[in-house]
């Protein structure tokens, strides 16, 4: 996906809260792979290190040349001592980090003291969920971005990106392919893809 189709608005309120020494963001959104290239993209453009960490594969550096903590740190807790640790100026994405501080007193007040101390440094957390809200511990911490669903640039793309596959064959005059991309606004990126690829699939071709 094009990152330059990527929303204006998000990185502009993320380079706002950013500049401001908000410490600890979070944002609710299922659509986690176009958030993190989004992310990626506005921080390789800004010279900024972009860290990512989840269950399941743990640290990763998704911008910048930041050495990953060692040894790398699995646990709750213990990720949040290595970021306390951490001197660069970047973002750190936890991704699903609400599955970690559900009756999780100690792992809440640990992030707090995290970025209660990061105020007046150059590095934040993002947490990424499917759905809030954040603990009532965090809630004068945290900043809340909205992260819009795709707009009509980014459909666009997915939809060319469909037709350029073998054997489509696309009947579609501009207005028409204007329509389609309208009916499909409010949808997720990878809703969009299945009703896109659906009409194909039914009939190969995307027609009025």
């Amino acid at each position: 996906m094009r990152q330059e189709v990527a929303s204006l608005d998000f990185i502009n309120e993320l380079e706002l809260a950013l500049r401001s020494r908000c410490t600890l963001l979070w944002v609710a959104t299922v659509e986690e792979e176009r958030l993190i290239e989004a992310l990626a993209a506005d921080c390789a453009a800004k010279k900024r290190t972009l860290l990512l960490w989840d269950h399941a594969d743990f640290f990763q550096i998704l911008a910048g040349e930041h050495a990953l903590p060692s040894p790398m740190p699995k646990d709750p807790l213990s990720v949040l001592e290595a970021i306390e640790k951490m001197s660069f100026s970047g973002l750190v994405v936890l991704r699903d980090f609400h599955q970690c501080w559900h009756n999780q007193p100690r792992v809440v007040r640990k992030l707090r003291n995290v970025v209660q101390k990061m105020k007046y440094t150059r590095l934040s957390v993002l947490v990424s969920m499917p759905a809030g809200p954040v603990p009532p511990e965090l809630r004068d911490e945290a900043v809340q971005l909205e992260f819009p669903p795709p707009g009509t640039a980014e459909l666009d793309d997915i939809l060319q990106r469909l037709l350029a596959g073998p054997n489509v064959r696309a009947d579609l005059t501009p207005e028409a392919r204007e329509r389609a991309l309208t009916a499909a606004l409010g949808l997720s990126a990878n809703q969009a893809l299945r009703v896109f690829a659906k009409a194909i699939v039914s009939e190969g071709v995307l027609d009025e």
